[in-house]
């Protein structure tokens, strides 16, 4: 267990500079769902 951890731990860290910009994206996306369906929530609440 501990010597797969050692072994996936430089992996995760090369995976995580790697995909920064689209861990950026990600959050952005998610972000802007989550406000939309807040303005859908609250429009229908408003009728």
């Amino acid at each position: 267990m501990s010597k797969y951890f050692f072994d996936f731990r430089p992996d995760f860290n090369l995976f995580n500079s790697d995909t920064k910009r689209a861990t950026t994206i990600y959050y952005t996306v998610v972000y802007f769902i989550c406000s939309m369906v807040y303005d859908g929530l609250r429009w229908k609440l408003l009728q």
